[in-house]
């Protein structure tokens, strides 16, 4: 299955369903199941949006060490548009500049276990 791999805290908010909007320098023809893959990342950057994210009123709790660097949700991947003026707000960003994509994320949910695998910057093949 396709896997995408997302940084703190945007795959914890993709998996509380407060953000449906995943921002990208480049759009995708899949459309269908996906595996949410979070980064190993965790880093000041991280922590500042979290704490923004905090602040707007998402309930995000810190992220678990052991789901770093690992599949830990799935979703299905409904569409991949350029981004439009109201997918600021589902992305849970600041409107930049740029020919940046939307990719519409729906039906998100954590896995129990997660699966250790190394991310990638585009879509990657994950066995399971």
């Amino acid at each position: 299955m396709k896997a995408l791999s997302i940084r703190q805290p945007w795959i914890g908010a993709i998996l509380s369903g407060a953000k449906t909007v995943e921002v990208r320098a480049r759009p995708t023809r899949h459309r269908g199941d996906l595996y949410l893959h979070a980064s190993r990342t965790f880093g000041p950057a991280e922590r500042g949006h979290l704490e923004r994210l905090r602040e707007l009123g998402h309930p995000l709790a810190d992220p678990d060490p052991d789901r770093l660097g690992a599949v830990v949700g799935r979703a299905r991947l409904v569409d991949c548009r350029l981004m439009q003026p109201e997918d600021w707000a589902a992305a849970l960003a600041e409107p930049r500049d740029g020919r940046l994509w939307a990719w519409i994320i729906s039906g998100a949910r954590p896995l129990r276990t997660p699966l250790k695998v190394k991310g990638r910057r585009n879509l990657f093949d994950v066995d399971g």
